[in-house]
């Protein structure tokens, strides 16, 4: 449970969600664990909605449209959950669990200790020519595992590219991402074959320019 979790300090935040470096109790083991709090969550699209209210008067339909978006972001939540859940490869971050209490959302995950592919290019401006070469292999490796399975990313971007204390890379961040999808079909396959493509030729870009 969560309970069990001893959370150290956080790795990073956004609106609703922080993400912890934490110590499994029973085990021992260093996790990351995102905590979104849901309480937050639901004010935070509340205040979206009164901000939109206020820009134009909105009618029964419109109030009711901006209540089922809300819904729907909070889905995407839950689908990032299933999604994690599910997917086991070498290069994609690890979900051990997931637990829910009344306020928040707790996610508990692998842990990149090298953090972010941005901040290591941040620090270093440009990455040396066999770590690029291995991070845009292991990139492309991802990204066909998640398409062989209906996965779609739809937000590769050098924050979701996150590097182990092997510099062995971890791809995160499914919060966009789209499941279900037929990779037999043709539109799947062209979209999943033009992310292959886009992604590694801007990653390749990003680590040997330094270019966000």
């Amino acid at each position: 449970t969560a309970y069990d979790l001893d959370l150290e300090h956080p790795l990073g935040s956004g609106s609703f969600a922080t993400v912890y470096r934490a110590t499994h109790r029973r085990s021992g083991k260093i996790v990351a664990v995102k905590q979104i709090n849901k309480k937050r969550f639901l004010l935070q699209q509340q205040a979206n909605g009164e901000a939109e209210e206020d820009a134009k008067p909105m009618d029964a339909a419109a109030q009711e449209a901006a209540k089922k978006k809300h819904e729907k972001e909070l889905i995407r939540h839950q689908r990032e959950v299933e999604i994690l859940l599910t997917v086991k490869h070498p290069h994609v971050v690890r979900c051990y669990e997931v637990y829910e209490t009344d306020d928040r959302l707790w996610f508990v995950l692998s842990f990149a200790a090298g953090g972010e592919l941005f901040q290591l290019l941040k620090s270093l401006g440009t990455v040396p020519e066999t770590l690029a070469r291995r991070i845009v292999t292991q990139l492309v490796h991802a990204v066909h595992y998640l398409h062989s399975i209906g996965i779609v990313h739809r937000d590769i971007k050098l924050e979701n590219l996150l590097l182990d204390d092997t510099n062995t890379l971890k791809l995160s961040g499914f919060h966009a991402a789209a499941a279900g999808a037929d990779p037999t079909m043709d539109s799947t396959a062209k979209s999943g074959a033009r992310e292959t493509s886009a992604s590694a030729q801007r990653v390749s870009d990003w680590v040997h320019n330094g270019d966000g």
